[in-house]
């Protein structure tokens, strides 16, 4: 039996990466608004200050114990790009982006050997669908934006994050579906050289993804180490653990929901549905989106604690 105290978080995902079963199954939360609440800071202000996000993060993870520190960077299109062109000043300007970037910075230098670092990153097709929403810039010249413009946008974000030596580098794209935009191939086609980066910079390459067909699943699984899912499967237990299997990808499920209201027995069913169908081999937890700012210490500590045991 593995002694759970004996495990790091660093080791915890080396193992599950390279196709070993973790002592237990590792968590990665979704939480900028929960340490906002708990530092008693404005969002705004976590957004435009590294120290502020830096302290947060740090305070969060050590109230709680968990697994992962995860930053992110909110791109939006229109403004990183001029006459056509991906402007590297208007990435080095932004404020929020330079913030997400100098916190990562120092939370590496002073967490490295303790936690799992992470950074999320908007994805092309999501900075495209983006451009033509109320408050992203110019909604009238969202059609302008070509994918190979957002992804040169978010290659370079890449590249300055690499540089910083996170262990897991997350791309979020909303929806990797048929009805897209862009088809499965191109889609693959589109997203490849991001991974190709990632892994350049020895990070572990994620999708982040609200709803994915099966198709794209299978198509995407050759390039990425694994998936984080935020909303509801569409793809079945056992068709997962073909792909675990098989194709050495690693899957986050979301906990359901109403666990971080207080319905804590339906980790049960989780954890047994995950033994049942993927062995715990390949597989980690994650927030359903944003884990709720308003759920207490208590109560969180309890979601972490019974997940472990339950492992």
């Amino acid at each position: 039996m593995i002694n759970q105290q004996s495990l790091t978080p660093k080791r915890l995902f080396k193992d599950l990466f390279r196709g070993k079963q973790p002592g237990y199954i590792p968590f990665l939360p979704f939480n900028f608004s929960l340490a906002c609440r708990l530092e008693q800071v404005p969002h705004e202000a976590f957004q435009t200050d590294p120290g502020i996000m830096v302290n947060a993060l740090i305070n969060s993870q050590k109230i709680f114990g968990f697994d992962v520190i995860l930053t992110k960077v909110d791109l939006c299109l229109p403004g990183l790009v001029k006459n056509t062109e991906i402007s590297a000043e208007a990435i080095t300007e932004d404020i929020k982006t330079t913030v997400c970037l100098e916190a990562t910075r120092r939370i590496k230098q002073t967490m490295d050997k303790q936690v799992v670092l992470a950074c999320k990153i908007t994805g092309p097709l999501s900075l495209i669908r983006n451009a033509g929403k109320p408050g992203e810039g110019d909604p009238g010249r969202a059609g302008t934006y070509t994918a190979e413009i957002a992804r040169d946008a978010v290659l370079q974000i890449i590249k300055t994050v690499g540089e910083i030596g996170p262990d897991l580098i997350l791309v979020e794209e909303e929806e990797v579906n048929q009805g897209s935009r862009y088809g499965f191939a191109e889609t693959a086609a589109l997203l490849e050289p991001l991974w190709n980066s990632i892994r350049y910079y020895n990070a572990e390459p994620l999708l982040v993804t609200s709803g994915i067909s099966k198709s794209a699943l299978e198509l995407l699984s050759n390039d990425i180490s694994g998936i984080v899912y935020t909303g509801e499967i569409s793809a079945n237990l056992d068709e997962l653990a073909f792909l675990i299997q098989d194709k050495g990808v690693c899957v986050s499920l979301p906990l359901p929901a109403a666990t971080f209201a207080g319905q804590f027995e339906l980790l049960y069913e989780f954890v047994a549905q995950v033994k049942r169908h993927l062995g715990n081999r390949g597989v980690f937890a994650c927030s359903p989106g944003e884990i709720t700012p308003s759920i207490s210490v208590e109560d969180m500590k309890n979601i972490l604690h019974l997940l472990k045991e339950l492992s």
